[in-house]
């Protein structure tokens, strides 16, 4: 079985960012408090091969991680209002993440 979730490093917003810009953004850009950081597994489907015998997307294969983080990464940010995506890993063929350990 190919392995179809992404996993996704998630970090606060510091609480005072500093001076905003006319946008009422950060003017340096949002600021990640790095002690509130944690993993998140993102299970992902397809719709398409929900009802039918098209493959799955294999996510150990780096193009596909990347396209699907990219496209997933805002739509997990506008449901968790405060957190930010800091990094995506993607699985190996395996399932396992980097930085795993077998224990």
């Amino acid at each position: 079985m190919v392995p179809t979730v992404l996993l996704f490093v998630v970090c606060q917003a510091v609480a005072a960012p500093g001076p905003v810009d006319v946008n009422g953004f950060p003017a340096d850009g949002v600021k990640l408090d790095l002690t509130t950081c944690r993993r998140e597994i993102v299970q992902m489907d397809d719709a398409a091969a929900m009802g039918g015998a098209s493959p799955l997307p294999d996510f150990s294969n780096p193009y596909v991680c990347s396209r699907m983080a990219m496209t997933e990464t805002p739509h997990w940010q506008d449901a968790h209002p405060g957190w930010y995506v800091l990094r995506v890993k993607c699985p190996h063929p395996d399932g396992t993440f980097p930085g795993d350990l077998d224990v």
